[in-house]
């Protein structure tokens, strides 16, 4: 054994001995000879075989393809009268390749003389900048939550207040500089704002002061008719005319930092300033948290600027949308359904809580499915409805932050909020405040990471990051805005900035004097969305912006293959068709080099234009609506009296002008009865979609807002009252009530005897004559109660007697005759508009259990905000007890028997209230309260249904909705789908995409011949009613019928009683009809408001005119008298 270690030993030494005598240098010589071998080989291999793919590779990467964005098609009314189309405008850009060889010095200098150019066009060219300068604050937190209104609208009040429009419009701000001079006209940004929402006024920007003069063309004169003005009015007068009836345009000043620098100085020099302080430099998105930190507050007791974003959340939903979010479904990105009510569901089950409720889920519509929730069989409870109960399980549980922070259930109640005009700008991504957050990466962008710096040491550390500390304060801050700008716009250095849009020719002039083809700057003329007739037909057009909500990028970025800079449709026809009208985009293939520099343009495929959309609309029967609703606006805040050709006439109002002012709106529809086809949708107040073409400024989109959100009938411009307001019907119900009177079996001539009023129980219901001068119709049957709206003929059909005289009548009709007869009309569903967003109000139909529900919220409101104050003395309960007690009260509402007011009295006491004290100047006390005004009003009653028969009551229905509603009495009984689209055509015109096919199926009726006796009352309300003399002129006979909305509540904003809705909707010619009209007047006051919109819109649908046509003299104080008595 040991030899053999021995000799393998010895072996070794020998391997080693030998390998020693080699030539090491010939050893590492050979070596370097192999591995150059194999180089030389794989170098070979990869220029001879893979030579060509790698060269595709590496040209390709040097490639990049440039969208071409494809025209968007026009759309025309039915006539082929443009209503939107693109225009070519002067655009200024900037080609970041061509700057990026260019020193930091030079570049702020061509920056420089940029800003200053377009400075003097108006425009402001971003308002998304970070920091601001010169804003209107208010001290401390806790001024904003004693003032009504943040610091901005208060200056715009104290402007308005103090009449100072003239003297603003006026201001400038100049300064020498040693680069030249800086200089800021509020006439140019004033006149460039209207420009921009196709607001042609004859004045120039760059002209001010005595050199501001009118521009006369062909259309200036018609321009200086609108404002009542003569060819002698001055530039200023002009200017002041316009802005002082349009206050957006002043929040345009104010969103310019030399605007409030120049607004405050004229404040201060009158002591108008108050407690409005001017803030030179700060943070944006830290003042906009301060401001919707205390608008929260305001609304919801449980927010404060302690709270914590996740939490403030939970509140909003909780106390807002809970009910809204429960019944709600819809689809994740992978189009998978998400049903918040199952996720309810499985929260009860994890903890273990027993109930009697189910659901199940309806998906016979796949594009519509819907969640149906309901008490078991066995179920033996209270009468609260089952969505009500399942949010007081998980209420009551504390459930509710679970619920809606779930990771599958925040982003629909996100979206559930945004549907219902809440946006408390928070991300559920990360529970924070959007502003938070914007503050937070402000900061660490510039490395304040460990500390939050104070905004003067930020802004240093900025401009000296892009070398403009040497520059004065203005052009300082515009040089930097330029720079967010360029930086925003990402790596894509060979695309073109656009900076500003639509600027005039005398600044091109200027940008192609200051500036080379190799400057970087560039003009060029592009398409841009235009609507040539301003707010005309703008709710149904509706508009277009940039692509941002998840629900967009699915649908058009991952699945159209959009690129995600594309405006696209929002709203209206715009969005609904939007693949129709967004045409094909076209490629343009550019080489760049490594930093991502435009060095050639290889080739381009051009883009295809979008298709024609040709609407049913006719331009002239809506701009015939518009005028009309827009003299009715301005007769109630005017004067009083409504201007026409047919006649003026002064409409009957119950509070001064100027209370007026912020409460009026209307909407028209007019719909060709033979078809459904909507010739004419219009609101007032309207909105411009001109604004949104280019992105909507923040200003601009805060004045499409009410001051006070608060107010329910607050005017919004951007509502489409026509489709999105159930409102409710009043009289104009009444021919649905006469034809499921007439349906069941009573004679058209059988005659109820007007007593003026009935009394059931202690409640007296009157006829509105009776109500308004003791008097009586005499004796009516189904044409004459339709021809003097009597209330008292419909309560006799509803009671199946005649309460005066105790005669029997033939029939009885009850609330399943009522409904059956307005489900058949159309009344609670769709009309089939094609708008997709907003979303059609599908109206409510009267419903004992949606009676409940409403009633339970509104007890439950009351006992929030009231309960505190009648708590008794010596008692001090913590917001839990409250609840606690809250809870217990509203039970009292589930109750299968309703506590008398004495167990009323007792169960308040023992809870520790004061049950019959009246709290100060309260003429009832807390008992009474509960017992009169909530217990007893919940479940349904006999006097339920003398209202649902009258029009009052729990039922709503939209404008579209009662002109679809008219129109099928006018057409003997045809029911058409509601259509606004015509045909689609392809953009040579040489296709027809779409065409429109009326198809109308007739309702089922007993008799078609009650629908002629409806319509003969409706005759006779016309020639001989209330409205006859507003009719009269007409040289064709006409139907119509009033209704007045009876309307509860105080304006919570003017602590007045809200005012009636005026409703009438009318059918024309008699003898042969063609169209049906509805209008409505919101808080409108007597339906004979809505006459002489409803004459002149009749007139311009029928193409009549007056035969002894006068132009109308505004300042007369004559009109035609109309009757003294109106429902």
């Amino acid at each position: 054994m040991g030899k053999k270690k021995d000799s393998f030993k010895e072996k070794i030494k020998n391997l080693i001995d030998r390998l020693e005598l080699i030539d090491r240098f010939e050893f590492l010589k050979k070596l370097l000879i192999f591995l150059m071998v194999v180089l030389v080989l794989k170098l070979g291999h990869l220029t001879l075989i893979k030579g060509n793919y790698y060269k595709d590779l590496s040209e390709n990467k040097r490639i990049k393809e440039v969208l071409v964005p494809a025209p968007r098609g026009n759309i025309y009314d039915r006539q082929g009268k443009i209503l939107a189309g693109t225009k070519p405008v002067y655009t200024v850009s900037i080609l970041k390749d061509e700057l990026n060889n260019v020193s930091k010095e030079d570049k702020n200098n061509i920056f420089l003389k940029l800003s200053r150019i377009i400075e003097t066009e108006g425009a402001i060219y971003n308002d998304s900048y970070p920091i601001g300068l010169n804003l209107f604050t208010y001290k401390d937190k806790e001024t904003y939550l004693s003032e009504e209104k943040s610091p901005d609208e208060k200056v715009l009040d104290i402007i308005e207040d103090n009449d100072l429009i003239k003297e603003l419009i006026n201001g400038s701000y100049t300064e020498d500089l040693e680069n030249g001079q800086y200089s800021f006209y509020i006439t140019d940004l004033i006149i460039n704002s209207l420009k921009s929402k196709g607001i042609e006024i004859p004045l120039n920007s760059g002209d001010h002061d005595e050199n501001l003069k009118i521009v006369f063309d062909d259309d200036t004169q018609s321009f200086l008719n609108k404002y009542n003005l003569n060819k002698n009015t001055s530039g200023q007068e002009l200017l002041y005319e316009v802005v002082k009836k349009d206050k957006a345009v002043l929040r345009k000043v104010l969103s310019h930092p030399v605007g409030r620098k120049i607004t405050y100085d004229i404040l201060k020099s009158k002591n108008l300033e108050d407690n409005i302080l001017l803030k030179e430099i700060e943070v944006i998105s830290k003042e906009k948290f301060i401001e919707t930190k205390a608008n929260l507050s305001k609304e919801y007791e449980n927010i404060n600027f302690d709270t914590e974003a996740i939490d403030d959340f939970t509140e909003i939903v909780n106390k807002s949308t809970l009910d809204k979010l429960i019944q709600t479904v819809s689809f994740d990105a992978e189009n998978n359904i998400q049903v918040p009510a199952k996720k309810a569901f499985e929260l009860l089950k994890a903890n273990k809580i027993k109930h009697s409720l189910k659901y199940k889920i309806d998906e016979t519509d796949k594009k519509n499915p819907r969640v149906s929730i309901y008490f078991a069989e066995d179920y033996n409870g209270n009468d609260e409805t089952a969505v009500d109960n399942l949010i007081k399980l998980l209420r009551d549980n504390n459930l509710v932050k679970e619920f809606v922070t779930d990771e599958d259930i925040k982003s629909i109640a996100q979206n559930v909020n945004t549907q219902n005009n809440i946006n408390p700008r928070i991300s559920v991504k990360d529970w924070v405040y959007t502003e938070e957050k914007n503050t937070k990466e402000l900061y660490e962008r510039y490395n304040f990471r460990d500390k939050e710096p104070d905004v003067e040491e930020l802004y240093e550390k900025i401009k000296e990051k892009f070398e403009v500390t040497d520059y004065s304060k203005y052009d300082a801050y515009n040089i930097l805005m330029i720079y967010d700008k360029v930086e925003k716009h990402g790596d894509k250095r060979y695309m073109p900035l656009n900076l500003a849009y639509n600027i005039s020719e005398k600044t091109v002039a200027k940008l192609e004097e200051n500036f080379s083809n190799d400057s970087g700057v560039e003009v060029t003329i592009q398409p841009l969305r235009y609507y040539p007739n301003g707010e005309l037909a703008a709710h149904a057009l509706g508009y277009i912006g940039k692509i941002s909500m998840q629900s967009e990028i699915d649908e058009y970025v991952n699945e159209a293959g959009y690129d995600k800079n594309t405006l696209i449709g929002k709203t209206g026809i715009e969005e609904s068709y939007e693949k129709a009208l967004k045409g094909v985009d076209g490629k343009k293939r550019v080489q760049v080099d490594n930093r991502g520099n435009k060095t050639e343009v290889m080739d381009e495929i051009p883009a295809e234009p979008g298709d024609d959309v040709y609407l049913t609309l006719d331009l002239d029967i809506q701009k015939a609506a518009e005028e009309a609703i827009q003299k009715t606006i301005n007769a109630f805040t005017g004067n009083g009296i409504y201007y026409s050709d047919w006649g003026n006439k002064a409409l009957s109002r119950n509070r001064s002008a100027s209370k007026y002012e912020n409460i009026i709106s209307a909407s028209a529809v007019v719909m060709d009865v033979n078809n459904g086809q909507i010739l004419a949708m219009a609101n007032g107040p309207s909105y411009n979609p001109n604004l949104f073409s280019t992105g909507i400024t923040s200003s601009d989109w805060k004045s499409l807002f009410p001051e006070h959100e608060d107010d329910i009938f607050a005017p919004r411009p951007l509502y489409n009252t026509a489709i999105q307001s159930a409102i409710q019907p009043g009289s104009i119900f009444k021919l649905n009530s006469s034809l499921a009177a007439l349906e069941k079996g009573i004679d058209p001539n059988f005659k109820v005897k007007c007593n003026g009023y009935v009394d059931v129980g202690n409640k007296r219901f009157g006829c509105w004559i009776w109500n308004l001068v003791r008097g009586t119709h005499g004796s009516e049957g189904v044409r004459e109660a339709l021809r003097d709206s009597c209330n008292y003929y419909y309560y006799s059909l509803m009671l199946g007697e005649n309460k005066g005289t105790g005669a029997k009548l033939p029939i009885k009709l009850n609330s399943d005759d009522i409904i059956d007869t307005a489900v058949k009309l159309g009344l609670g569903s769709s009309t089939g508009v094609e708008i997709r967003v907003p979303q059609e109000n599908k109206g409510i139909l009267p419903d004992p259990d949606i009676k409940f529900a409403n009633a339970k919220v509104l007890y439950r409101k009351f006992l929030e905000e009231n309960a505190e104050k009648y708590i008794s003395e010596g008692n001090k309960f913590s917001k839990e007890e409250l609840k606690e007690k809250i809870d217990t009260m509203e039970e009292w509402m589930n109750e299968g028997s309703l506590p008398t007011r004495t167990e009323v009295i007792k169960r308040l006491e023992d809870l520790g209230f004061d049950a019959e004290v009246p709290y100060k100047n309260e003429k009832q006390g807390f008992a009474d309260k509960i017992k009169f005004d909530y217990l007893n009003q919940a479940s349904w009653s006999i006097a339920d249904s003398l209202n649902v028969v009258m029009g009052q009551g729990q039922q709503a229905y939209t404008p579209l909705q009662m002109a679809s509603y008219m129109s099928i009495f006018a057409n003997d009984g045809y029911r058409y789908k509601a259509s606004l689209v015509d045909k689609v055509m392809s953009s040579d015109g040489s296709t027809v995409l779409y065409e429109n096919d009326a198809k109308g199926d007739r309702i089922e009726l007993k008799n078609y011949k009650n629908l002629q006796y409806i319509r003969e009352g409706l005759h006779m309300a016309a020639k001989d009613g209330a409205d006859r003399l507003v009719f009269e002129k007409l040289p064709v006979d006409v139907g119509v019928k009033t209704g007045t909305a009876q309307v509860s509540g105080k304006n919570p904003v003017t602590e007045e009683d809200y005012g009636n809705h005026a409703w009438m909707i009318a059918f024309a010619p008699y003898d042969n009809p063609q169209i049906a009209v509805s209008a409505v007047i919101t808080q409108g006051e007597a339906s004979s408001n809505v006459g002489p919109m409803m004459r002149d819109i009749i007139a311009e649908a029928l193409k009549l005119r007056p035969k002894d046509k006068k132009t109308i003299d505004t300042n007369k104080n004559s009109y035609d008298v109309d009757s003294e008595l109106s429902e």
